[in-house]
């Protein structure tokens, strides 16, 4: 994409997460917000586990604000400060690590 042309090191791939040819062993993390679960679990889960290196994360985030956890409507109310929290600090482009 010609507005990326100016970052070194970055690439686009128009493809799916289970067609794309990615290297093995090479990514720290690989995350998905509100997109994985369109992904096959059976060819994804595996294929983004031997992308990772030895020490990389997954994250996979999902917006399921309808859900609430084992530990009742507190925790829920918990985590959705949590959640509030986050997205202002990223509109804000605030760092909270």
């Amino acid at each position: 994409m010609e507005r990326f042309k100016g970052y070194k090191d970055f690439n686009v791939i128009t493809s799916t997460f289970e067609d794309a040819l990615l290297e093995e062993n090479n990514y720290d993390l690989i995350y998905a917000a509100s997109a994985f679960h369109w992904v096959d679990a059976e060819t994804g889960c595996p294929k983004a586990f031997r992308l990772l290196k030895s020490d990389g994360a997954i994250a996979l985030l999902r917006y399921n604000f309808n859900y609430i956890p084992p530990g009742g409507e507190e925790l829920s109310e918990e985590i959705h400060a949590v959640y509030e929290n986050i997205s202002i600090a990223i509109i804000h482009g605030i760092g909270l690590i």
